[in-house]
Parts: structure tokens; C-alpha cells; sequence
């Protein structure tokens, strides 16, 4: 087994530890958007948080750093080779953009999810967080930005 090998299965497990996160994300987020009873809202959002904390971003940034050192140990050139360029500016979004404002539009609708909880009603402050949409179009850029990473690096087209 080379070194080739190790890093391409570190990278790969990465991947899949970041989907992993992705859909920890996205399906609690729906439910809670879905549901009309208040405690399981905001048990939906508190769901999504901590898959958002503990499996998208750590492997989101395990990802970007095992594709670094498998590109680097294929020998490709980062600032020459065109598509893996536009890989790494894809990824930059993604983990520099989409993932904070993800965070913090998940952090919101939490947050107002637990008051409405509390107070056991819904409140205007959910309903505009709500109606907002943040953490949900944002985990959805961060779902499709994955199809233009994957080509990317499979057909190679520049």
C-alpha cells in the first residue's frame, strides 16, 4: 500500500464523514421546518446544530485537507492546474461562506425554537427566522455545490 493509497482512503472516509454531516444537517433542518409541534422543532434544530458542529464541518475541513496532500502527493500544481483551482475555490466557499452562514441561520432558528418552546406558543421571532430560510438554502448551496466538486476531479475538463 503506498502513500498514494493511505491518503486517497483518508480522503475518501473524509468525504464520507462530511455527507455524513451534510444529511445530519438537512433532514432534522426539513423536519423542523415541517413540524407544527413546537418541542420537536426545536429538537429538530438542536438535532441539526450538532450534526453541523461535530460531523459537517470537521469533515469539511478534513476533506480540503487530505485533498491537499493527495493532490500535492500526485504531483499537481495548485495554482496551474485549472480545474483543481476551481476545485479549491468551490471548496473555499463552501467552507468560508456557506458553513458560517449555515451555522449561524441554524443558530438563530434554534434558538427562537427553543422560546416558542417555552412559552408554548408560536412567537413572531420564529415565524421570521422561519421564513427566512437561511440555514435551509444554505445547507442546499452547500448539497449542490457537491456535483461541480465531483466532476471536477473525475473528468478533468482544464
Amino acid at each position: 500500500m503506498t502513500s498514494v493509497d493511505v491518503i486517497r482512503l483518508l480522503h475518501f472516509l473524509s468525504l464520507f464523514y462530511m455527507v455524513f454531516g451534510l444529511g445530519g444537517v438537512i433532514v432534522p433542518l426539513y423536519r423542523g421546518y415541517r413540524t407544527a409541534d413546537l418541542d420537536r422543532r426545536a429538537q429538530s434544530f438542536e438535532d441539526a446544530s450538532a450534526a453541523h458542529q461535530t460531523a459537517l464541518v470537521p469533515g469539511t475541513i478534513a476533506a480540503g485537507a487530505t485533498g491537499i496532500a493527495l493532490a500535492g502527493d500526485l504531483g499537481y500544481n495548485f495554482l496551474t492546474t485549472g480545474w483543481l483551482l476551481t476545485l479549491e475555490g468551490l471548496y473555499l466557499f463552501v467552507l468560508l461562506l456557506c458553513l458560517p452562514l449555515l451555522g449561524t441561520g441554524l443558530r438563530r432558528v434554534q434558538i427562537e425554537a427553543l422560546k416558542a418552546a417555552k412559552e408554548g406558543r408560536m412567537t413572531p421571532e420564529l415565524e421570521d427566522a422561519l421564513q427566512d430560510n437561511v440555514a435551509l438554502g444554505f445547507s442546499l448551496i452547500v448539497a449542490f455545490s457537491f456535483v461541480p466538486m465531483v466532476y471536477l476531479p473525475v473528468f478533468r475538463p482544464y
